[in-house]
């Protein structure tokens, strides 16, 4: 017995000692193993949480938005046709005529069709552009850093901010935009030492996921690097011109010519006009100026509801002088640098607190800051980052994912710190090879005390919730009023009724991309005798008010005087 006891140590000890095993826990992984592990965490990570603690519901207009871009995507189709009386499906973030679809670029809107079509859900969409750019980032900051430090970092980052933070839990996007942004940027790196056609092509995917998600800050982001690759392409003797045209040039130009023939497909499908985006022409219709500081005032071309109105009149800037338009900008730049750096170094699982300057974030800041300042290529990080933060700060109104191109040069800053603090173990006998994986030990530890926790609770709760409330007729919500109504027999039209004082921020007229075969219909509410085209327009449809007030919301059949044969 004790002989065998004795082998058996000395087996474990000779497998904990083999090369395989170091292998493993030293992190020298294969490049592209270690491309998938982060493609599969990425993924796998956001999709456990998300499934423990429920499927997010849509809460704001923008995801309304996308969440129609989606529904029309998946149809097979670039837009939906506009209705015979638009004015009772006006809302926040919407086009109603020529067409019926988001303003939004058409990004979000097909990552979320992606998820919709494969697995029946939009948000599974959202979750595999959480791999995406898991995957997309590894692959980058190998060309930046060391191999074995680009999977720390990636890992780190995915357990630190990529599992419950509205990024990868709601359907506003950031993720697909951070991943051509990430593209972009190891496309570069590696075109520049060596120019082949796959990184290339690489390169030219990203400048067009960052033209269909954020084009504004994808086009700024992509000005230093355009004049980066200009220089090289002129003064480097290394690589001859035609190697450089032809691994380099040819395949970014065939890209980017094929990504603008297709936008320019989809907005004159959208709008009419191969030069309109959508963007624009909802800014044109609804805006009183535009996006950026110190637009001048101008008439609306649209005039929707009171209610509406009263949300876009909430959006109008007054006039202002040169001293004052360049004191907003100073402003807006002072606040949108403050989020970057709180939503980067600590992540932002919401939106609360984080124009709120932290401690530990700019401690977080200084120590990258003073790990990285020496390196030549940190220098062109830190400059793209200012100048696309510049141009942000001249646009009215920030979110954080609006910067999302930013991210991967700002983890790529992060990268070059944790590669500096590892490479100051050397002075510990053994630390410098096992500090990667204490890293992502503490990392991963974080996230089970915290997401992985959440996660749990919310698996029990859901096992052990009654389904009695599936049936329940209490509204309280917009989803509460779908859940009703699809218990009712037939085909539904409700017309929606605000109270004055409710908050234009809480939307209920969203419908699917095509309303004809919907099973329920909002339009607003304009009255008995408006009201009564929508109703000849749809015969067949049992009909209902919705009334929606901060005190009380209540659903109704709904008894036009003109008509007693549409009886609920």
């Amino acid at each position: 017995m004790k002989t065998f006891v004795r082998r058996l140590q000395k087996a474990g000890l000779m497998f904990l000692n083999s090369a395989f095993v170091w292998r493993i826990f030293s992190l020298r992984w294969h490049p592209w193993l270690a491309i998938a592990l982060c493609a599969l965490l990425g993924f796998g990570c956001p999709a456990l949480y998300g499934l423990g603690t429920g499927i997010p519901r849509p809460r704001f207009h923008d995801e309304h938005s996308y969440l129609l871009a989606a529904d029309t995507f998946a149809r097979g189709r670039l837009t939906n046709p506009a209705s015979a009386y638009p004015e009772f499906f006006e809302a926040e973030h919407l086009l109603v005529a020529p067409t019926y679809m988001s303003k939004y670029p058409p990004g979000q809107g097909l990552v979320l069709a992606v998820g919709q079509f494969l697995f029946g859900h939009p948000i599974w969409g959202v979750w595999l552009s959480c791999g995406a750019f898991a995957a997309s980032l590894c692959w980058m900051l190998q060309a930046w850093i060391s191999r074995k430090w680009a999977l720390v970092t990636t890992l780190v980052i995915i357990f630190g901010t990529g599992i419950s933070s509205y990024w990868a839990q709601s359907y506003w996007g950031g993720m697909a935009a951070a991943a051509g942004s990430a593209l972009l940027f190891g496309g570069m790196r590696r075109s520049l030492r060596r120019p082949r056609i796959a990184d290339s092509l690489a390169m030219g995917i990203g400048i067009f996921v960052l033209a269909i998600t954020r084009p504004f800050e994808g086009l700024v982001t992509c000005m230093p690097v355009g004049a980066l690759m200009a220089a090289w392409l002129v003064g480097n003797r290394q690589w001859s011109l035609p190697v450089k045209l032809t691994q380099w040039a040819l395949p970014v130009g065939a890209m980017c010519f094929t990504g603008g023939l297709w936008i320019g497909f989809y907005n004159q499908a959208v709008t009419g006009d191969w030069r309109q985006m959508p963007y624009s022409l909802y800014q044109r219709q609804y805006f009183h100026h535009g996006m950026v500081c110190g637009s001048k005032f101008r008439e609306a071309e649209r005039h929707p509801c009171p209610r509406l109105a009263r949300y876009y009149a909430e959006k109008v800037m007054p006039d202002e002088t040169a001293v004052a338009t360049a004191e907003r900008v100073r402003t807006n730049l002072t606040k949108t640098s403050v989020k970057i750096v709180n939503c980067g170094f600590t992540g932002f699982r919401t939106m609360r607190s984080l124009s709120q300057p932290r401690i530990g974030t700019f401690a977080a800041l200084a120590g990258v800051f003073l790990a990285s300042y020496r390196r030549r290529w940190t220098r062109f990080c830190w400059a793209t980052i200012g100048l696309t933060l510049t141009a942000e700060a001249l646009v009215y109104w920030w979110h954080p994912h609006y910067s999302a191109p930013l991210y991967p040069l700002l983890y790529v800053l992060v990268g070059h710190a944790l590669w500096a603090l590892g490479g100051a173990c050397h002075r510990w006998p053994g630390a410098r090879e096992w500090a990667p994986m204490a890293l992502v030990s503490l990392a991963c530890g974080w996230a089970l005390a915290t997401d992985g926790r959440e996660a749990f609770q919310g698996f029990r709760a859901t096992a052990a919730q009654c389904l009695d409330d599936e049936t329940s007729r209490r509204i309280g919500t917009r989803n509460d009023v779908e859940r009703c109504l699809l218990h009712e027999p037939g085909r539904h039209l409700v017309f929606v009724s605000y109270d004055e004082k409710y908050s234009v921020h809480d939307e209920w007229v969203y419908n699917a991309a095509d309303m004809d075969s919907a099973p329920i219909i909002f339009a607003h509410n304009l009255g008995d005798e408006k009201n009564a085209r929508l109703i000849e327009l749809y015969p067949d449809r049992r009909l209902w008010r919705a009334s929606v007030s901060d005190a009380e919301k209540r659903l109704d059949p709904y008894h036009p005087w003109f008509c007693s044969s549409h009886q609920p």
